[in-house]
């Protein structure tokens, strides 16, 4: 999120302890699309391509998303009826994404920036939140597992800072490793990546431009949603010293970050909200998650410049402590991050 933060939805934007101290991260934003009503933000608001990224296989902690009525042959497809995004199996039954894709954004005004939204309470939309360990959520027919509830912060509801979740399953998931790490005390303002190099694991669309007139959605290609991954992006920045171009943030071409947030480079850039931002992903399979990709920017070319992902460090305490109950009621021992 290079330039600014931006959420779109269909046709319409939004403005919408083994501490990894040199962690080398990834990350990507999703593509999520639902109803849009006056003020309110659609659930999945982002959308970023990982853009022509090579398939992956060696990841299958990455999971997609579904919040909605599945379609009658089990895929998830439907526009403007559920929100498709990405998250990472962190405990046998938990999933960590960004909050927007299981909540909408109210926002004060229509031409408000995307920072200045709040989430609102309720989660939960007819036919329920489904996720799955499938390579697509579109072909295949997957097989899905319910969210039998969410979890988010109870003290920061904002659309920037406040963008992550997670989600508790109705089952644990036995044929798929969680991630190896999630790192919930390196503060990336003052310890950035190792090698200043990120990347993710997405299951968003391979091809996706503005106009750089209207704004509007062109030369979509959405590579059946098959999980992707993209190394290498550059690590920009963190926190509110963070600056980015986004020809869509009104009232001027620049967003600027809020304290809880960071920015990666363009270079292709990543695909899904709720994407894991990851480091160490080729180390001996010790990938570890420092990061929700939640947004993207635009350069005034139309095609995308950058990702916004919301650090850690600040909810280490509750996404700890979720992690022991989830334990609790899976019967499993409780991850060594966690502590």
């Amino acid at each position: 999120m290079i330039e600014s933060i931006v959420f779109m939805f269909q046709s319409s934007i939004v403005r919408p302890s083994m501490v990894v101290a040199a962690a080398c991260a990834l990350t990507g934003v999703a593509g999520c699309s639902s109803e849009t009503d006056a003020n309110v933000a659609p659930v999945g608001q982002s959308s970023a391509p990982l853009i022509q990224a090579p398939l992956d296989t060696d990841h299958p902690f990455d999971v997609g998303i579904c919040h909605g009525t599945l379609n009658t042959d089990g895929t998830c497809t439907t526009p403007g009826k559920v929100a498709r995004c990405s998250g990472t199996l962190v405990a046998p039954n938990l999933v960590l994404t960004a909050r927007h894709c299981v909540n909408q954004v109210v926002y004060p005004a229509s031409d408000s920036p995307y920072c200045a939204g709040h989430f609102t309470s309720d989660p939960t939309k007819p036919g329920g939140t489904h996720v799955t360990t499938a390579p697509s959520v579109k072909v295949g027919s997957p097989a899905w597992i319910d969210v039998e509830r969410v979890i988010t912060s109870s003290s920061d509801d904002s659309s920037c800072d406040g963008d992550v979740a997670l989600l508790v399953l109705s089952q644990d998931i036995d044929d798929v490793k969680p991630v190896r790490w999630v790192d919930l005390r390196t503060d990336l303002r003052e310890h950035p990546p190792c090698d200043r190099r990120v990347a993710i694991v997405g299951r968003g669309v391979i091809n996706y431009a503005l106009d750089p007139t209207t704004l509007a959605p062109v030369g979509v290609d959405d590579g059946n949603l098959m999980r992707r991954i993209l190394r290498d992006i550059p690590f920009v920045c963190a926190g509110a010293s963070c600056s980015a171009e986004d020809i869509t943030s009104p009232p001027s071409d620049v967003q600027q970050l809020t304290a809880g947030t960071f920015l990666v480079a363009p270079s292709g850039l990543p695909g899904d909200s709720g994407s894991g931002v990851l480091s160490n992903i080729d180390l001996d399979s010790r990938s570890t998650v420092i990061g929700v990709s939640t947004a993207n920017t635009w350069a005034h070319t139309g095609q995308t410049s950058g990702g916004m992902a919301v650090r850690l460090a600040p909810h280490a305490r509750w996404i700890a402590e979720a992690v022991f109950q989830a334990a609790k009621e899976g019967a499993y021992r409780v991850p060594a991050w966690a502590y």
